[in-house]
């Protein structure tokens, strides 16, 4: 993992029972991209302070990597991004957590031997574990958004669209 010592700090104010998001610019020179081939992932460390105590603390790996759409094309880090991807259930009644990741992280391995670029996790977000194991194996994630496959008539539902927009938002930042 990459150890680059860089510093941001952001004050803000927050009330009982809400919640903000906080963007953070952080610049480095010469930053080591994510990609498939070269999985560099960047240690990060954030802190909350009240009155000068900490309060809280979020150990993360992270990866730099630019995603866009471009004239109906995946730009991935700038290039033509072409997805070799996978399906993939995780079961559960196998024995206790350890033993599904263990077995996870198997088939995670096997599924990166074989070429693919991305897993599609079929019928819910996966734990922490597996989100990282496949960042650090180089694998892009898709999770699928349980919105279900409702009659056309819930698409002109506003309470059905907000739900559903609620549900993919909360994907996406996680």
């Amino acid at each position: 993992f990459i150890k680059d010592t860089l510093k941001s700090e952001v004050k803000f104010s927050l009330t009982t029972n809400h919640s903000i998001n906080i963007g953070i610019d952080v610049t480095t020179i010469s930053p080591k991209v994510w990609s498939f081939e070269s999985p560099n992932l960047y240690e990060a460390t954030v802190k909350i302070l009240y009155n000068g105590s900490l309060v809280d603390v979020r150990e993360f790996k992270l990866g730099l990597k630019t995603i866009a759409v471009k004239k109906n094309e995946v730009l991935f880090n700038g290039k033509k991004l072409l997805f070799k991807g996978i399906g993939y259930v995780i079961e559960t009644d196998k024995g206790g957590q350890t033993i599904i990741n263990d077995l996870i992280s198997k088939d995670l391995k096997i599924i990166k031997q074989s070429g693919a670029n991305l897993v599609k996790f079929i019928g819910g977000t996966p734990n922490e574990f597996v989100l990282d194991l496949c960042d650090e194996l180089g694998l892009m994630t898709l999770i699928d958004a349980q919105i279900g496959m409702p009659p056309s008539s819930q698409f002109r539902n506003e309470v059905y669209i907000s739900r559903s927009l609620d549900v993919v938002s909360n994907i996406v930042m996680t």
